[in-house]
C-alpha cells in the first residue's frame, strides 16, 4: 500500500512536470489556435497578444495569415523559430499559368530560412538567379535531359534573404516552361519526384525565420546575429527546449528526463518489492497449508509412490479457465470438481475444496500420500495437489 502511494505521488509529480513543459504557447488570456493551426508567441491573435505588429495573426474562415506580409500560415514552430507559409512559385512561359508574384519581406523581421529551405529552378537549360541581402548571388542552371523529371537544379538561399524575385532565362534558344521557388527541403524530397508537376500547384511550403532584438542574455539561448537592422535569430541551446523570448524561456530537457527516469526507477522498485512480497506470501501459505510436511512425507515414501507434483493455484486456474462454471464435473460436500487441461495437454479432474480445516492438514497429507501409492486401472490416479 505504501509503495502504491509513493508511485501515485511520483506519477502526479511527473504529470505536473509535463504540464509545466506543455504550458500554454500563447500569452495568458490569448487564443492559441486558428482552426487546426497553433499560434505560439511571439505571434498572437488580437491586440496585446503578439510581440509586435509584425507578428499579428489574422484568423478568418480561410485560414491564418501573417497580417504584415499577407502570407497564409501552414504551421508555426516557436522552438525552431520558423513559420511554414504558402510560398510563391515564379514561372515563365508556362501554359495556363500566370507568372507569379515576387515576395518582398523588407522592413519586416522575416527572412527565408537557409536552414530548412532549398531554392529550386525547373526547366530545360534554365538559369535562375537572384541576389541575397549581402548581394550574395543565389541561383543555378538546370540541365537539359531526355528525362524531363531531371531538368532541375538546386541551391540554398543566402542568410537573411528577404526578397524572392528570381530572374528566369534560357541558356540557349529553347523556349519552354520555367519555374523557380523556395521550398522546405524535406517536403520537396519527400513529395516531389518530378519537379515539373509543381506548375500545377498554387503554392509550395516555405519556411520563414524571424530576427529578434539583441536583448537576450541567457546561456540556454544561442543566437545567430544578422546585420544591424535585423538583430538576431535565436533558438534554445542543445539540452534545452522552449521558446527563448518568452517569460519562461528555455528549460532544461533533463528535468523531464530525470523525472521520468525517477518514475521508472520507483515503478521498478515497486514491482520488485511486490514480487518479493508475493514470493514470501506463497512460502507462508505453502508452509501453513502443510506443503513442507507433504514434501517430507512424499520423500519418505519414495519408491512406493509414483511422482506426485505440487501445482500452484495459478497453474490450476489456467488449466480450468479460472475455475469456469462450464468446467464443473460435479459437486459435493467437500468441494467442486472441474475438468481441466494441464500445460502438457493432459486432461485432469481438479477438486477445489470449499471448506478448509487447518486442524486436519496432517490427515489430508496422509490421504494424499496413500492415494499416491494406489495404481489401479479402476481408480483415478492422483498426479498432484496444490498447497
Amino acid at each position: 500500500m505504501v509503495w502504491k502511494l509513493v508511485f501515485q505521488s511520483m506519477l502526479m509529480l511527473l504529470m505536473f512536470q509535463l504540464a509545466a513543459a506543455a504550458a500554454p504557447i500563447a500569452k495568458p488570456g490569448c487564443r492559441d489556435r486558428c482552426g487546426d493551426i497553433s499560434i505560439p508567441y511571439p505571434f498572437g491573435l488580437g491586440k496585446d497578444c503578439y510581440m509586435n505588429e509584425s507578428f499579428a495573426i489574422e484568423c478568418n474562415e480561410t485560414g491564418a495569415f501573417i497580417s504584415g506580409i499577407n502570407m497564409e500560415v501552414l504551421n508555426i514552430s516557436a522552438e525552431r523559430a520558423v513559420a511554414t507559409v504558402k510560398g510563391p512559385i515564379i514561372s515563365s512561359n508556362c501554359t495556363g499559368r500566370e507568372n507569379g508574384v515576387p515576395l518582398n519581406l523588407s522592413g519586416t523581421p522575416f527572412v527565408f530560412s537557409y536552414s530548412y529551405n532549398v531554392f529550386v529552378a525547373v526547366g530545360c537549360n534554365t538559369q535562375a538567379l537572384m541576389y541575397g541581402a549581402r548581394q550574395d548571388l543565389v541561383g543555378c542552371v538546370s540541365p537539359c535531359s531526355d528525362v524531363e523529371s531531371k531538368n532541375f537544379c538546386l541551391d540554398y538561399p543566402s542568410p537573411l534573404l528577404q526578397v524572392f524575385n528570381p530572374k528566369l532565362e534560357a541558356t540557349d534558344d529553347r523556349e519552354g516552361c520555367k519555374l523557380a521557388f523556395i521550398v522546405n527541403e524535406t517536403w520537396f524530397e519527400s513529395n516531389i519526384s518530378d519537379p515539373f508537376t509543381v506548375q500545377r500547384r498554387d503554392y509550395v511550403p516555405a519556411e520563414l525565420g524571424w530576427m529578434m532584438n539583441r536583448n537576450i542574455d541567457d546561456q540556454s539561448v544561442i543566437c545567430r546575429y544578422g546585420n544591424e537592422s535585423f538583430g538576431s535569430e535565436c533558438v534554445c541551446y542543445g539540452g534545452y527546449e522552449g521558446i527563448p523570448y518568452r517569460e519562461l524561456g528555455c528549460k532544461v530537457i533533463g528535468a523531464v528526463v530525470l523525472a521520468l527516469s525517477l518514475l521508472m526507477g520507483i515503478w521498478w522498485l515497486y514491482k520488485l518489492v511486490k514480487k518479493r512480497k508475493n514470493i514470501e506470501l506463497k512460502k507462508k501459505f505453502f508452509k501453513r497449508n502443510g506443503g513442507l510436511l507433504l514434501q517430507k512425507e512424499l520423500r519418505a515414501a519414495d519408491g512406493r509412490v509414483h511422482k506426485t507434483s505440487v501445482y500452484s493455484s495459478k497453474e490450476l486456474g489456467v488449466a480450468t479457465d479460472r475455475f469456469n462454471v462450464s468446467r464443473i464435473l460435479g459437486q459435493g460436500g467437500q468441494g467442486t470438481v472441474y475438468k481441466g487441461m494441464l500445460a502438457d495437454g493432459r486432461i485432469v479432474a481438479v477438486k477445489k475444496s470449499t471448506v478448509v480445516d487447518e486442524g486436519k492438514l496432517e490427515e489430508f497429507i496422509n490421504e494424499v500420500v496413500v492415494l499416491s501409492q494406489i495404481n489401479h486401472r479402476n481408480v483415478v490416479k492422483l498426479i498432484g495437489c496444490c498447497c
